[in-house]
């Protein structure tokens, strides 16, 4: 990733431009709409935005810096609920425990117990602007300590671990990264109405269950009803995950997925230069294990992209091989480039101009021509196969320019053991994106093949993932994918929130 989810200036070749760009799994932590509640962010930032409440004291009161200023040690309170920018946050999931324990930033009494668990960050973002400053404690947590902005990406003051073992009823509690206390590690923790957060040791009461004003949820935007959890199509096996929606098929043998689609328009907001999409075909490990999303290792993909970067829409093509060494080329996305090859960066685009965002590096991109054409309404043929533990074979024919991408990557320890039809929340610098409003999409023609047989989805054991901007079955729900038909070759996904 890069910067931890900063944003990073670069001035640099297109091809490492493209690094923090990610297509992988993860948790977020989230909320649920159980009533109507007041906007939780201001007009400017809308639903890229969050607010944070805690079960306590509900929606009607929410995270807010005081007074406003973006600076250390700015007070954060909890403050009644309206669209004002003091109230606008963005989360971004920044890893495992695991994986700041091994890097040496979370204390060995956390990294045992919460190994598995998620780790966020939680920046001040007035208006939709980042102001580098997080959700975090200046030092090491103690009991009641003053929990205030503090630079990002400093170091493991401004994390929070998602305690799932004590999630209850869509809430969580988020322990200090910082701390070195078990069993009762510091937590966020809001005691009234207008007061300061701070940390205080874990509660719970004689039946187990963890104190009201140390669980958290999230508002997204302006929330105006109650929303319901839909039921996924009879028959199938249910998924879920935080940035995918589709289906996955699995086999000890599953190494080729096809599928036809046409490339849909994707709706920007004239503020909007954060949101992607990304619809693909691939091959790779299986990734829905228990009908969660997770346990994946590799994965070979070719697809399209779609973003928006100051109201205006921009489309390219991609592949992808997540999990590959460096070696054999490593893993980082790969735009599918104009030009002599589609293979290699044009040279009027290898020296762009420094950007401050990474949708204003693919605007630079799409904007230069320095990718294949690729439009809305453009008919696409997507194929990935695979030799498991050699190769994969990445295909996409482009039927309005007659463009045709066929290439064959050394990926020896590729996998392949599910086929996967998806529309993803892409991971942009480590967290990811909002989702862009991409309508529906249809998924058409969908083969497998597992033992030298061409198959439909439903030939093979499969599952229909929904995506969920949060920790499992919690809302929002991001995006649905339909029942599949009668022959189990097509199903569509549709946008329901960012």
């Amino acid at each position: 990733m890069l910067g931890e989810g900063q944003i990073v200036s670069r001035k640099r070749k297109a091809i490492v431009g493209l690094a923090g760009l990610a297509l992988a799994g993860g948790a977020c932590l989230g909320g649920v709409a159980a009533a109507p509640v007041a906007g939780a962010a201001s007009q400017a930032c809308g639903s890229s935005c969050v607010s944070m409440y805690n079960q306590k004291f509900g929606s009607a009161d929410v995270s807010a810096v005081s007074g406003g200023s973006a600076a250390t040690g700015q007070a954060v309170i909890l403050a009644g609920a309206g669209p004002t920018i003091t109230e606008d946050w963005a989360e971004s999931v920044q890893g495992k425990v695991s994986d700041f324990a091994a890097a040496g930033l979370i204390n060995a009494a956390l990294a045992v117990p919460y190994a598995n668990d998620q780790v966020v960050e939680i920046t001040y973002a007035p208006g939709g602007v980042y102001s580098g400053f997080c959700l975090a404690v200046a030092s090491v947590p103690s009991q009641n300590k003053r929990v205030t902005l503090q630079p990002c990406g400093v170091s493991a003051n401004s994390l929070w671990i998602l305690d799932t073992a004590a999630a209850s009823g869509g809430y969580v509690p988020l322990i200090s990264g910082s701390g070195t206390k078990y069993p009762a590690p510091y937590v966020l923790t809001a005691v009234q109405a207008g007061g300061d957060f701070t940390t205080q040791a874990l509660q719970f009461n004689s039946a187990g269950v963890v104190a009201k004003d140390q669980m958290w949820q999230l508002i997204f935007g302006v929330l105006t009803a109650t929303v319901a959890i839909p039921a996924h199509p009879a028959g199938t096996n249910p998924g879920v995950a935080p940035n995918w929606a589709g289906y996955q098929a699995t086999a000890t043998d599953a190494r080729y997925a096809s599928a036809q689609l046409v490339q849909p328009t994707i709706s920007c907001a004239a503020n909007n230069s954060s949101s992607d999409v990304a619809i693909w075909v691939g091959i790779g490990s299986k990734q829905i294990l228990a009908g969660l999303l997770g346990g994946g290792k590799t994965l070979a993909q070719v697809g399209t992209w779609a973003f928006c970067y100051k109201g205006k829409a921009g489309y390219f093509m991609f592949w992808e091989t997540v999990g590959r060494s460096a070696s054999e080329g490593g893993s980082q996305l790969e735009p599918v480039w104009a030009g002599p090859s589609p293979l290699a960066v044009p040279s009027a685009c290898s020296n762009p101009p420094p950007t401050s965002s990474e949708n204003e590096f693919l605007a630079y991109l799409v904007d230069n021509n320095c990718t294949e054409s690729l439009a809305p309404g453009d008919r696409l043929n997507l194929v990935t196969e695979v030799s498991a533990g050699q190769w994969a074979d990445l295909f996409v024919y482009n039927s309005r320019t007659k463009f045709q991408l066929n290439t064959t990557q050394t990926f020896t320890g590729v996998e392949a053991n599910a086929a996967n039809w998806i529309a993803e929340s892409p991971s942009v610098n480590g967290s990811y994106s909002p989702l862009a409003n991409f309508g529906t999409v249809t998924f058409s023609n969908c083969e497998v093949v597992s033992g030298n047989t061409f198959l439909p989805i439903n030939g093979l054991s499969n599952a229909n993932i929904f995506m969920y901007g949060i920790l499992p079955f919690i809302f929002p729900i991001r995006a649905t994918a339909t029942a599949l038909t009668p022959g189990g070759t097509q199903f569509s996904v549709t946008w329901d929130h960012s």
